[in-house]
């Protein structure tokens, strides 16, 4: 085998070790799309839509929701069985911590915006209780605007999984509201819960933002095929590029070619 072809059959193989796997790949973009989806109609008002339209955009924004805590759930056991490609090293140390904190944050928010989502719809006393049937306290004079409100009134019936199987509520936190003295510290926890989970969204935000910001940088600036590891493109362009300014391009075309060097 000539030097010609032991070239590209090296990069090829250092390209494939660069990469995630096809699992892991269908993984991030899948649970990508779902988060942004889910974003996308949480910071939403939904109030502008009719009751019925509501029910399905939180019906829907719960389905989303818990599909992302399974998948990540099956996501983070992938990783602990297939390691994932060594960092690039063209990396400074402090880009990897960097990047190894957005992605522990990242999974962690992954899995608290689904449980603290669950948590609201299972603060609600059980149907058929002394709390169901005495309802939410009233709101004091003039705080009603400062309030959380709640996505569904307390009446409404379960909430459907892709229309399929209703949402299974946590125990817990439905038992609190099951007693006419339980339901004003249910409904305190429930307003706490909304509270937390739009803190967890807007923390989504900025990792997202610093995370794509990083990547980005990487890749289009600094030319080293970083959005290729995750499947996008082969980062064949890029590598032309790069052999074409440092000249390892010419060199191997004069060498397949049988020109002598000069």
């Amino acid at each position: 085998m000539g030097e010609a072809d032991a070239q590209p059959s090296a990069e090829k193989g250092d390209q494939a070790s660069s990469r995630y796997t096809r699992v892991a790949i269908a993984l991030h973009w899948t649970i990508a799309a779902l988060i942004a989806f889910n974003l996308l109609f949480g910071f939403g008002d939904i109030s502008v839509f009719p009751a019925p339209a509501r029910r399905v955009i939180i019906e829907l924004h719960s389905s989303v929701g818990m599909t992302v805590l399974v998948l990540t759930g099956f996501r983070i056991l992938w990783r602990l069985t297939h390691a994932p490609p060594p960092p690039r090293p063209a990396f400074a140390p402090w880009e990897r911590s960097l990047a190894r904190t957005t992605q522990f944050f990242l999974y962690f928010l992954m899995v608290a915006l689904p449980l603290t989502g669950w948590a609201i719809v299972s603060a609600n006393p059980p149907r058929g209780s002394a709390g169901f049937e005495t309802g939410p306290p009233a709101a004091e004079s003039g705080a009603a605007g400062n309030r959380p409100t709640r996505p569904l009134p307390r009446d409404r019936p379960a909430v459907e999984l892709w229309w399929v199987a209703d949402l299974p509520l946590i125990g817990a936190l439905q038992r609190i509201g099951g007693t006419e003295g339980g339901v004003a510290p249910q409904e305190q926890l429930h307003d706490e819960l909304i509270v937390w989970h739009c803190i967890a969204a807007y923390l989504m935000l900025l990792l997202l933002a610093l995370h794509l910001g990083g990547a980005a940088k990487h890749h289009f600036i600094g030319r080293d095929r970083h959005l290729a590891r995750i499947g996008v493109g082969t980062g064949r362009r890029h590598e032309s590029f790069r052999a074409f300014r440092d000249g390892s391009a010419l060199r191997r075309a004069l060498v397949s070619s049988g020109i002598p060097r000069l």
